[in-house]
């Protein structure tokens, strides 16, 4: 983000959906340069996109592509090695053969198993657990996606640094400008918010 906005501009109304955007826009923009596709052949979708025609079941997709599992109590994805503490932003779909990327279009991938250590994690209540924070989170209550993410596996490595669960939690701007800042000064941002680099 701190390379995209001028020193001392404001953020704008979503920084990181808008950072999210430029970036997707610019790899596909030089894949289809470089990867002998044709410009502008390709098709994005982004998670923030709500339109008519433009909305996909991230999760699902996630699941089905065979690198994450789609907690059916959490209605989360969880990755082996992240747990719940990723975003699922973007979808590209190239106009490509599938043999021509290395894709064996006849065998799609396997579904992925709940990862060992989140189940453990979660406890042997995990069930009722995850679909009482769900059934919190939906109905609106202070904190509720939060305690969700963090109920699938506690204590997970992974889980996002205190400035981002700031911002992406309680839309808390300062800390993403906080984050900017140390970026631009060559601060270290441990503790401010990794998820931004």
């Amino acid at each position: 983000l701190a390379g995209l906005l001028p020193a001392g501009a404001p953020l704008p109304a979503d920084p990181v959906d808008e950072f999210v955007e430029r970036a997707v826009r610019r790899a596909v923009s030089l894949a289809e340069k470089t990867g002998g596709l044709g410009a502008g052949s390709s098709k994005l979708y982004f998670a923030h996109e709500t339109a008519s025609g433009r909305l996909v079941a991230m999760q699902r997709l996630a699941s089905v592509s065979g690198a994450y599992h789609l907690d059916e109590a959490s209605h989360l994805c969880v990755h082996p090695k992240h747990g719940q503490w990723c975003a699922l932003r973007a979808l590209v779909l190239l106009d490509a053969d599938p043999a021509e990327v290395g894709v064996d279009a006849a065998s799609p991938p396997e579904q992925m198993a709940l990862p060992e250590a989140v189940a453990r994690a979660s406890g042997a209540n995990r069930a009722s657990v995850l679909k009482n924070a769900f059934d919190a989170a939906m109905a609106g209550s202070d904190g509720g996606w939060l305690a969700l993410r963090e109920a699938v596996s506690p204590g997970h490595p992974a889980r996002y640094p205190d400035g981002a669960i700031a911002y992406f939690y309680r839309r808390d701007s300062a800390a993403l400008q906080r984050c900017i800042n140390a970026k631009r000064a060559g601060r270290p941002r441990d503790g401010v918010m990794r998820a931004a680099d």
